[in-house]
């Protein structure tokens, strides 16, 4: 009887039950859920009770016994998803705060649909339990902001979530179960080895070889997870020292930015490497290409050290691919080409690729190991070409010319242009060139592969792509929209306010980034007030000179009657005085927002940004002047510079001359706007008469 008891007990250790006494003495039990509550009671009725368990475990002098089977939910139709979650991690983790196992991350990303931008969003939710097992499951991309949130969460409960959260590692299988985290658009559980199926183990009388061994596996683990965030610290410290290099500095800011994900290990964790190419292989076509390509960028100085960046190149048909990239800001490969991988998941790779998924095809023409010269490239390139070069010969263009002075002349754009050669490992000396341009969040990436001897030919061979996929069309939109920024009245008006500006009061200080101007005019005031008594007006760096960002900024301040203020000497002026300057600028902004619409209408395909109108004209700057930020176009309210019967008296004068031209433009038969003026022309006379008495 007694060998009877002690084989069952070996058995159950097996498959991974524990003893009492130790389950009792050991601390590292704690944490473990106790899914089923059993009432052990050795009389002759005894009816063993397998009913679940709430959240919080209550016992009455009863024992509880670990048993392998799933924490069961009960998931009425009044809980939502994020109850449901929040529910299972308080009953298997009551000692551990659910933000810490419950973690939500939303990358925001700018598109361009049909000439206009657009916001998207994209959430990420990943859960981690304390044994340091995790899961994550992305959200598809949507301009919602609030719907990737619920769509994350419905994904992680499809994908088996609840089972994973109440789901318990054992300590005698760390030879065999192994987190495997999933990270897709399709959420899966992260272990899928069922928990009623026996684990192989070794006998417990070895149990301490076991755990060396987990101990080993953290360990190594703890240290790959190190190096990887030591290489990304070190590439934000690289980028953010040159200075000189604003595409380097730029882009490590919006990667430390975006930069929000989980870091992992690369042989615990499904890395975004490995998502993109099962993508590639389940939706592909025949002798579909994908390659990465691996690019360096030289350090300025002699001590620093190179960095390098990733291109990763799709080609689905020979008419139809795409170029993802990531900045050459890192030291380590690996999470370089990690960061290009997710720099394709964000931009749409995912549905680029479905998006071709059963089309009819076109066999591929792999020539990527033949040698090619400039003439023969610019004659493979689709006809016809969006430039207009007549019939000159490839070199006689002197395309890599014509990129720069087209970029040059979208200056004000914030556009960044950068080049760098690719090579490959073969030794052939073949080189190709990847063409990166960037503004804001926007990245756009050309690639030739290599397959030019010369540097020359590879780098005038990537422009003559971009010129046939239409990025002439592109920069020369860019060139537009900054030129409308600034009209020919705004520099005549903005003339006529420096003759008149007092030198003394008025300080006007300029900002650069990414080879754009913005600016700013201080005003002193003699009004006390925490900031010493000075007001400031600014315009982001958005102009292509020092001379327009002034006129800007200039035209912003007079709007708002900051300049009339210093004319009289900081003190209210005349009675029955019309802000004439404060009009004036008023009609010279309203004519640049015109001409930037009638541009807009002229140029159906430009990308124009569509001008914000202005909801108080009397307290805040021009808006559509800016086309950016509108935090830092809030001038101070006419209050902080004026006496309260000069603020009266300037905004019923620019109301009544409002309602005049209303008035000369309507038709006679509207009479109701005759009397309404006649109106406000008897309330004016009575508030100058007041203010005479």
């Amino acid at each position: 009887m007694v060998d009877l008891f002690d084989n069952i007990s070996r058995n159950l250790e097996r498959i991974g039950a524990v003893p009492v006494e130790e389950y009792l003495n050991s601390a590292k039990y704690d944490t473990l859920p106790v899914n089923y509550d059993l009432d052990l009671n050795f009389s002759s009725d005894t009816e063993t009770s397998n009913k679940p368990l709430d959240g919080n475990i209550e016992h009455e002098a009863k024992t509880s016994v670990i048993t392998t089977e799933p924490f069961q939910h009960d998931a009425t139709a009044s809980e939502n998803p994020l109850e449901l979650l929040k529910s299972q991690c308080k009953a298997c983790f009551p000692n551990y705060p659910i933000w810490d196992i419950l973690r939500f991350t939303i990358d925001e990303d700018t598109i361009l649909i049909t000439g206009e931008t657009h916001k998207t969003w994209r959430a990420k939710l990943t859960i981690t339990k304390p044994s340091g097992e995790f899961m994550s499951v992305r959200s598809l991309q949507s301009t919602d902001n609030a719907a990737v949130l619920g769509d994350a969460i419905q994904k992680a409960i499809e994908g088996g979530a609840l089972d994973f959260i109440a789901r318990h590692d054992s300590p005698l299988s760390d030879q065999t179960q192994q987190t495997r985290p999933v990270e897709s658009d399709k959420c899966l559980p992260a272990d899928e080895t069922s928990p009623s199926e026996p684990v192989q183990t070794d006998p417990p009388s070895e149990p301490t070889q076991s755990t060396k061994l987990g101990k080993a596996a953290r360990k190594k683990e703890r240290k790959q997870k190190k190096r990887i965030r030591e290489s990304r610290e070190a590439a934000v410290i690289i980028a953010s020292e040159a200075d000189n290099d604003s595409t380097v500095s730029e882009l490590a800011q919006s990667q430390g930015a975006k930069t929000s994900v989980s870091e992992t290990s690369n042989t615990t964790a499904r890395s975004t490497i490995e998502e993109v190419e099962a993508l590639f292989a389940t939706h592909k076509h025949q002798n579909s290409i994908l390659r990465w390509y691996r690019y360096t960028r030289k350090p300025q100085d002699r001590k620093g050290t190179s960095t390098c960046g990733f291109a990763l190149f799709v080609k689905l048909s020979n008419a139809v691919h795409h170029v993802y990239s990531s900045p050459s800001i890192y030291a380590d490969e690996g999470v370089a080409k990690e960061a290009c991988a997710e720099v394709a998941l964000r931009e749409g790779f995912s549905e680029f690729m479905r998006s071709f998924e059963g089309s009819p095809y076109s066999a591929i023409t792999d020539d990527s190991d033949t040698v090619i010269d400039l003439q023969r490239f610019y004659e493979c390139l689709s006809k016809p070409f969006r430039e207009t070069f007549g019939n000159r010969a490839a070199h006689e263009i002197q395309a890599t010319q014509w990129l720069n002075t087209t970029v040059d002349k979208a200056k004000g754009s914030q556009l960044v242009c950068s080049f760098h050669s690719i090579r490959r490992n073969g030794g052939d000396n073949l080189v190709g060139y990847l063409l990166r341009l960037e503004r804001g969040t926007v990245t756009m990436s050309y690639l030739v592969e290599p397959r030019f001897r010369k540097e020359k030919d590879a780098k005038a061979a990537v422009c003559l792509q971009a010129m046939a996929l239409g990025l002439g069309d592109y920069l020369r939109s860019l060139e537009l929209e900054v030129e409308s920024r600034v009209t020919r009245p705004m520099k005549d008006f903005a003339n006529k306010i420096r003759k008149v500006l007092p030198n003394p009061s008025t300080e006007i200080t300029f900002t650069v980034e990414r080879e754009a101007y913005g600016a700013a005019v201080h005003i002193k005031s003699n009004i006390d007030s925490p900031e010493g008594g000075r007001s400031k007006y600014s315009v982001p760096c958005e102009y292509r000179s020092k001379s327009d960002a002034e006129t800007a900024v200039l035209c912003v301040a007079t709007r708002v009657g900051a300049i009339e203020y210093l004319m009289f000497g900081k003190k209210p002026p005349p009675p029955g005085y019309v802000p004439t300057l404060a009009n004036e600028a008023i009609e010279v902004l309203d004519d640049q927002k015109k001409r930037a619409q009638e541009r807009l209408e002229v140029e159906p395909g430009e990308v124009v940004r569509t001008m914000t109108p202005v909801p108080d004209e009397t307290s805040r700057g021009d808006l559509s002047l800016a086309q950016g930020s509108s935090s830092s176009l809030l001038p101070p309210p006419l209050s902080q510079l004026y006496s309260p019967n000069m603020l009266d008296s300037i905004t019923h004068a620019q109301e009544l001359m409002r309602l005049r031209a209303n008035v000369e433009k309507s038709r006679p038969a509207h009479g109701q706007q005759k009397r309404c003026l006649e109106q406000e022309e008897q309330n004016l006379s009575r508030v100058k008469r007041a203010k005479v008495k």
